[in-house]
């Protein structure tokens, strides 16, 4: 079967860059000969059939955002049975570091052309899925205020908010449980992360766990 890929684009990550990764991407695909559609608003409307299945002509999902793209696919449409190739265009690409490296967008779309696509494991908090990390506590406190407001370039909003909120925000007690060892006490916040990079670039070193855990006092 011919390629055919759907690229999934949302505009809204890093003030706009996935929309610039996008058109590399679009401009890549054309010169190989590539066909492909391109979808950047209403995925739920244009990406499903009527029965809420989708289009049975693609080959491919190319994702285009930040971390919170890829966790918005994996909550909505994990059940489509396509490999997807995640592309950086969020602020950190946490994610996109984690499983790709430093690939230039050609070297990915050569990948995903030629290779079998491989399973990546995702955590879950309550009934979310996640695919880098859970923050609780004073982190999901700043995610909160910041959900559904107007941002700034780059971590400007998430720094202003840190800000505001770390000297009223009040500790919580946690039990936190791990493989031969369990931690109670209270905690600023607790980190859950998939990988050794999350929070836009900050890297945690302690791999002693599967999913390695932060916890500050």
């Amino acid at each position: 079967m011919n390629p055919h890929i759907c690229l999934l684009v949302n505009p809204l990550a890093a003030s706009g860059r996935a929309m610039e990764v996008a058109a590399q991407i679009e401009a890549e695909l054309k010169q190989r000969n590539i066909s492909f559609d391109t979808w950047v608003k209403n995925w739920d409307i244009s990406f499903f059939n009527s029965d809420n299945t989708h289009h049975t002509n693609y080959t491919d999902i190319f994702l285009v955002g930040g971390d919170g793209t890829l966790n918005y696919y994996a909550n909505h449409y994990r059940h489509i049975p396509l490999p997807v190739t995640f592309f950086p265009g969020g602020t950190g690409n946490d994610v996109h570091w984690m499983i790709y490296g430093k690939k230039t967008i050609k070297e990915q779309i050569g990948l995903a052309l030629t290779q079998p696509a491989k399973p990546f494991d995702l955590g879950r908090c309550n009934e979310l899925y996640f695919a880098n990390q859970v923050g609780i506590g004073f982190e999901g406190k700043v995610a909160k205020a910041l959900t559904n407001k107007k941002k700034k370039p780059g971590q400007t909003s998430f720094k202003l908010t840190v800000l505001r909120k770390i000297f009223s925000y009040r500790s919580s007690f946690y039990t936190i449980t791990l493989p031969g060892k369990t931690i109670t006490g209270r905690k600023l916040l607790v980190d859950i992360c998939n990988g050794q990079r999350a929070g836009a670039a900050s890297m945690w070193r302690h791999r002693r766990y599967q999913m390695t855990v932060c916890w500050i006092w």
